[in-house]
């Protein structure tokens, strides 16, 4: 979970979506977090719990904040090589 909000926490799917839960009411996420275009593998949460970061199968890492009006879209993307 977030250092901020110790009952909420964001999981990763394989439909390219992240999804913020909270742990009092887990029947429908609080935010849906959209931008990749392959799986989910990995979510991580920075020291502040202000953003997060997430690594996808597409081969990308997107920056999403925590919350907030642009909470749904990633604050930044990273590209890896492709292979050659």
């Amino acid at each position: 979970g977030t250092p901020r909000e110790p009952t909420t926490f964001v999981v990763g799917g394989e439909d390219g979506r992240c999804l913020t839960f909270d742990v009092r009411s887990l029947n429908r996420p609080r935010l849906i977090h959209e931008g990749h275009v392959g799986a989910v593998a990995d979510v991580a949460f920075s020291p502040s719990g202000l953003e997060f970061a997430t690594a996808s199968a597409d081969r990308t890492c997107r920056v999403f904040p925590a919350r907030g009006a642009d909470a749904g879209r990633s604050r930044d993307v990273y590209h890896a090589l492709r292979m050659q």
